[in-house]
Parts: C-alpha cells; sequence; structure tokens
C-alpha cells in the first residue's frame, strides 16, 4: 500500500511520526509541547591530505534542522594547531564546501562546522569538528606520482629534474638540441620528440 501525506501541500514538513494508531489528545499535546529541536552538526571523518594550491579539499560536513534555517559557519579551531591564517574556506557558511591550505605550512589543523539557532527562546550553538593533517608534497612525491613537467629537464644534478622549470632547464635543452643537431653526430638520440 502507498501514504499519501499532504496532497496539495505547499511548503515543508515538520517533526513528521508515523504511528501505527491514532494519536489521543493528550498524546497530540505531548508532541506539540516538544518545540523546537537542537540541530544536529557533523563536520565529516578526519582526513590526510596531501596539499594541492590548484584544487581545495572539499568538506563533507552536514547539518540538519528540522524546524528551522541555522546560522552555519566553518571556522578554524581555536584548539587547531595550525595557523588560522593558512586556510582558506570557498563558502564558509556551506558545509560542503572547498577549503585551500597554504603549501608553506603544511600542519594538523581543526576546523569546525558551526550552527547558531534559535531554540525555546534563546540562542544555542552547536557544532562538530574535522582533523585534517596536511603535507606538502616533495619534488620526490611529485615525479613518483608521474606529474613532473614535461620542460623539468635538469636540476642542480644533472639529468634530475628539480620540480622547477627555470633557465638550467632551457639551458639543458638547447645544449641537447645542438648536439644533435651537430652534423658529425648522426648517432644522437634526441629524446624529446
Amino acid at each position: 500500500p502507498n501514504l499519501v501525506i499532504g496532497a496539495a501541500l505547499n511548503g515543508g514538513l515538520d517533526d513528521m511520526y508515523v504511528y501505527s494508531y491514532a494519536l489521543n489528545e493528550t498524546e497530540v499535546q505531548a508532541l506539540a509541547a516538544m518545540g523546537d529541536k537542537v540541530p544536529l552538526v557533523y563536520a565529516g571523518s578526519d582526513q590526510l591530505y596531501q596539499i594541492n594550491p590548484s584544487l581545495p579539499l572539499i568538506m563533507q560536513g552536514q547539518v540538519q534542522d528540522l524546524d528551522s534555517s541555522p546560522g552555519i559557519e566553518w571556522i578554524v579551531s581555536p584548539d587547531s594547531v595550525g595557523s588560522p591564517a593558512s586556510v582558506t574556506f570557498v563558502d564558509a557558511s556551506d558545509p560542503m564546501t572547498g577549503v585551500y591550505f597554504n603549501p608553506a605550512d603544511p600542519d594538523i589543523f581543526t576546523l569546525r562546522l558551526t550552527a547558531t539557532d534559535t531554540v525555546g527562546g534563546g540562542q544555542v550553538v552547536v557544532y562538530d569538528e574535522v582533523v585534517v593533517t596536511t603535507n606538502a608534497p616533495t619534488c620526490t612525491d611529485v615525479i613518483a606520482a608521474g606529474l613532473a613537467l614535461p620542460l623539468d629537464l635538469s636540476g642542480p644534478i644533472e639529468g634530475q629534474p628539480d620540480c622547477y622549470v627555470d633557465l638550467l632547464d632551457l639551458a639543458y635543452l638547447a645544449a641537447s638540441w645542438l648536439e644533435c643537431n651537430d652534423p658529425e653526430n648522426a648517432q644522437c638520440d634526441w629524446p624529446w620528440q
């Protein structure tokens, strides 16, 4: 059997309960007296995040409030080890926002998702926290992941990429090109075709 509630309902339902019997007047009054509910806040699971300056970490926060729309805000917790100045929220009022971390300051950050609501005539603040441990990838990490730039040909140790494309790389490229275009060197194997 199908259950239909509020056939032409224009709006939302608040605190819906389904009973297997008809409630008496006392039970209905007890339900009505329950009043406002405190919002439920979930900041997400603790995470290990390798900082990527061009891609934010997407937070998986949730705020549920059946009787109103609470004020929502992400902040860096006062108990955080990492500096608040190293964290930038894309939209601090969205539970599922993106977060950028400063690659120069990898650390452990405690991010707090806060919901502020009016309950029983007073203001209530409810929050949950998530710990994000960040680290900045080293050049070895970048190379091992296959993310080195194609023109990163040489670093301080000749022939070893250093994760920067600079004048040393261009000089290495030019020297190799000149060597392979020498008519006396017919055996040259040009590696960048």
